[in-house]
C-alpha cells in the first residue's frame, strides 16, 4: 500500500513538472509584444498632433528586424482604431539595429619583473529598433498610400498567432 501511495504521488509530481515546463516553454516561445517599461522590450508610443502618433517598437536580442517592424506598425493599426480612425500612412519609417558592447577592463598583476595581463572580456548583443510616424485618417486619397488598420491588425495577429486584441 505505501508503495501505491508513493506511485500516485509521483506521477501527481510528473504531471506537475510536465504542466510547468509546457508553460515555460510556451511562455518563451510567445511573440513579445506587449507595452514596454524600463529597460524592456516591446512598444510605446508618443503623440505628436490630434491624429499622428511616433511608435517605437523594441525588440529583444533574438527577434528579426522584421519582427520588430511587424509590431511597431501592429501598434500603429490598433492606435488607429482606437482613436475612432480607419486608415493610416506612414510619414516615416526607422528600422536599425544597435547594439550594445560591454567590456570589463583587464586585470594586471605584477610578479617579479613580470607584468601579466588577464581579462579584457567583451560582452556585444544587438537589438532591432523600429520607429514610424503615423498620420491617420478616416479617407483614402488615390495619390497616398495608406493602410487599412482593421486589415493590418488581422493579418499581421495571424502572422504571428495572436490572439486576443491588446489596445
Amino acid at each position: 500500500m505505501i508503495l501505491e501511495t508513493g506511485g500516485i504521488k509521483s506521477r501527481r509530481t510528473k504531471i506537475i513538472l510536465t504542466s510547468i515546463l509546457i508553460m515555460l516553454l510556451s511562455a518563451c516561445a510567445a511573440p513579445s509584444y506587449r507595452e514596454k517599461s524600463g529597460s524592456s522590450s516591446g512598444y510605446s508610443e508618443t503623440q505628436l498632433g490630434e491624429n499622428i502618433f511616433r511608435i517605437s517598437y523594441v525588440g529583444m536580442t533574438s527577434e528579426t528586424e522584421e519582427r520588430t517592424a511587424d509590431f511597431a506598425w501592429l501598434r500603429g493599426a490598433e492606435l488607429t482604431l482606437k482613436n475612432g480612425y480607419q486608415y493610416f500612412r506612414i510619414l516615416d519609417d526607422n528600422t536599425q539595429l544597435k547594439t550594445k558592447t560591454r567590456i570589463q577592463p583587464s586585470t594586471y598583476s605584477i610578479y617579479g619583473s613580470y607584468l601579466f595581463q588577464y581579462g579584457g572580456v567583451v560582452d556585444s548583443s544587438t537589438t532591432p529598433t523600429t520607429s514610424i510616424t503615423i498620420l491617420m485618417s478616416n479617407e483614402q486619397h488615390e495619390d497616398q498610400v495608406v493602410y487599412s488598420a482593421d486589415f493590418l491588425v488581422r493579418e499581421i495577429r495571424s502572422k504571428y498567432e495572436m490572439n486576443s486584441i491588446e489596445n
